[in-house]
């Protein structure tokens, strides 16, 4: 399939819904536990999904559709900051900031009301060069898809052994 901007919104729209379905009310166990040498629980990486609608994801749509001479993305190397002031949220804080913060993201990809000439408007990443617009917006997308399963997996790892002669058929269990 290719890139389309009205598809990407379905899903970027979609997953804080997708994951407070999944996850509100759910005990600790389920969201504080992480995965074998893994060191992400559920708890952190809804938390890391806060930090890309605050430091990414419209950040850098913004810089791309800026008019400024030289258009070069800031790093985002606080992650560890954002993970000890998120320690303390409950999962529903969480879901509630990452609903909020992603409604007001969504607005404002629809504000710029994209076209198909913008989508090759690019500016620098501090490690990847040059990106595109239309790339910035398939990895939000992309991101998003790999963190579902990235908590999808995590969760599964928890019955692991309890699911006896059937492990060897659950795919997700191996990943």
């Amino acid at each position: 399939m290719n890139f389309d901007i009205d598809k990407s919104i379905e899903i970027l729209e979609r997953t804080p819904l997708a994951i407070e379905s999944l996850l509100e009310g759910l005990n600790k166990d389920w969201i504080y536990s992480i995965e074998g040498d893994e060191k992400w629980s559920v708890h952190k990486v809804v938390s890391h999904l806060i930090y890309g609608e605050r430091t990414t994801w419209t950040p850098r749509l913004e810089m791309i559709m800026s008019n400024f001479p030289t258009k070069e993305f800031e790093p985002t190397d606080d992650v560890e900051e954002h993970f000890d002031k998120m320690s303390e949220k409950s999962m529903r804080e969480l879901i509630f900031q990452l609903k909020y913060l992603r409604e007001i993201n969504v607005d404002i990809v629809q504000a710029y009301n994209i076209k198909e000439k913008d989508l090759n408007s690019s500016a620098t990443h501090p490690d990847l060069g040059t990106v595109t617009l239309k790339e910035l917006l398939s990895t939000w997308v992309v991101h998003d898809l790999a963190h579902l399963t990235q908590i999808s997996r995590i969760m599964a790892k928890k019955y692991a052994k309890e699911v006896g002669p059937w492990e060897n058929q659950l795919g997700i269990l191996k990943l």
